[in-house]
């Protein structure tokens, strides 16, 4: 059953990147996440049937709780008519659902599926290196941005299925780069912090094996010295007895003495390491910081500077930023309801508190044209108030942390994924509502997938060190 399951989840995994990536735009087939959530939710029942584990239901019974929490909620407050409510509610809670179902379900690919994975993005590739240079990404997938979010999927999906080699990862990096065609100053940003820590990780900064190694090796020549001198002990044995004892003596106190040594310059090297690992983590976080800011500093003063004097289109995503701050002081503490603000429902069913804060006649988010109202997912969390606000960073911190304990276990490469992950929805959010949408949810199933590595028996011992 086990092989089954695993076996199914891959050919699920390869459909989805096939309609819900690289086709999505292109064949109009728009309902392509939402059912891969709707075989989720089945799949990972029949999982906790067969494991007879109820305890692993409980992240999806939070969610669960949760959004009908906010469901009644909304319904009570009437943010929107009814059926904005639950239409909302199906998008805001689909990525969530599908993270939780995948980390629940823990699959794991052979190695020939991963070849095949592989094998996969190297030949998709290769096609949008044609896209990209034969100027058709309109044509296929509508904007840039589209095309820089599936060379952005690609890139997950083949570094979780490739090695740690450096030529695998130099063309991980090139299948990357393809993304640069897209021209979008977020992806810039998003591709030099991903070099960065690949780079890092490559190197050995993520992974102590380097000095746990030289700890090995130091103990290791103990132990051969233990044998030599071991077996030169029985050859005196016949003869010198009383040498040998004294030789003995010798021998055990250097031994106890370069062991002394060994243990204070391990003790030295572990309080260097955790300083210069903090100094450096603070380092690379301001570095990432102005290597973004520096990037997307066009569209930062067109988009939140020029756009709210010069550009009645750029006009919308200043305003709802800036009104969703009103609206997450003036709904404390539960946010002013599901599709009510900020959301594309709250577009389609428009919703009443656009013309209540008087934004209701700018373009793009007036009734006619409200192309932009959906325009960034940060605004969105105004509708949960500080509580859901807290409640999505709590998520994202969870996820941290169990990429911590990846680490911890040996599996940096998987951690740095997890890292990655992190980052792209945190750019994409001031910019984009990539998270509800369909390759920000496949993104969210890899990412899953990586962090389901925590599940196995080394992963729960290192789990137990740190806890």
């Amino acid at each position: 059953m086990v092989i089954s399951r695993n076996h199914l989840f891959f050919v699920f995994l390869v459909a989805g990147y096939i309609f819900d990536v690289l086709l999505y735009d292109f064949m109009g087939f728009t309902a392509a996440d939402e059912l891969m959530a709707l075989f989720l939710i089945p799949f990972a029942g029949l999982v906790v049937y067969e494991r007879r584990n109820t305890r692993e239901l409980l992240p999806l019974l939070v969610v669960g709780a949760v959004f009908a929490f906010y469901t009644g909620y909304s319904l009570l407050i009437r943010s929107n008519v009814w059926q904005a409510v639950l239409k909302d509610l199906l998008i805001q809670i689909k990525p969530f659902l599908g993270f939780f179902c995948t980390y629940l379900i823990a699959p794991s690919f052979t190695a020939q599926q991963k070849r095949f994975v592989v094998m996969m993005c190297l030949a998709t590739s290769l096609l949008m290196l044609y896209v990209g240079l034969s100027g058709s990404i309109f044509y296929y997938f509508g904007h840039e941005s589209y095309f820089a979010k599936t060379m952005v999927a690609t890139t997950f999906l083949c570094l979780y299925c490739c090695s740690d080699r450096w030529e695998d990862l130099a063309i991980l990096l090139l299948i990357l780069s393809i993304g640069l065609f897209s021209t979008r100053a977020k992806f810039y940003g998003f591709w030099g912090i991903t070099c960065f820590l690949l780079l890092l990780y490559k190197t050995g900064f993520f992974n102590p094996s380097g000095r746990d190694t030289l700890l090995n090796g130091t103990r290791c020549a103990t132990q051969q010295d233990e044998i030599r001198y071991s077996t030169g002990r029985d050859a005196l044995l016949n003869g010198t007895r009383c040498a040998t004892q004294q030789d003995e003596i010798r021998y055990s106190t250097g031994r106890d003495t370069l062991l002394s040594e060994t243990s204070s310059a391990t003790r030295r090297v572990k309080g260097t390491d955790r300083f210069w690992l903090g100094l450096t983590g603070i380092l690379f976080a301001v570095c990432g910081l102005c290597l973004i800011l520096w990037l997307g500093k066009d569209k930062l003063m067109l988009y939140y500077i020029d756009g709210m004097v010069n550009s009645r289109e750029m006009w919308s995503r200043p305003a709802i930023l800036l009104t969703a701050l009103s609206v997450f002081t003036d709904y404390i503490p539960f946010g002013s309801g599901l599709a009510s603000f900020a959301s594309f429902v709250s577009g389609e069913y428009y919703s009443p508190i656009y013309a209540k804060y008087g934004i209701d006649h700018l373009w793009g988010i007036s009734r006619e044209n409200y192309a932009y109202i959906a325009d960034a997912y940060y605004p969105v969390l105004a509708q949960f108030g500080f509580v859901g606000l807290g409640l999505y960073l709590y998520f994202w911190i969870w996820v941290v942390r169990k990429s911590l304990r990846l680490k911890a276990a040996g599996y940096a490469k998987e951690a740095v994924l997890v890292w990655l992950s992190v980052i792209f929805f945190a750019i994409e959010g001031v910019a984009d509502a990539t998270f509800t949408h369909n390759r920000g949810f496949f993104i969210l199933l890899v990412t899953a997938m990586t962090l389901a590595k925590c599940r196995n028996e080394s992963c729960k011992k290192a789990e137990e060190k740190i806890s």
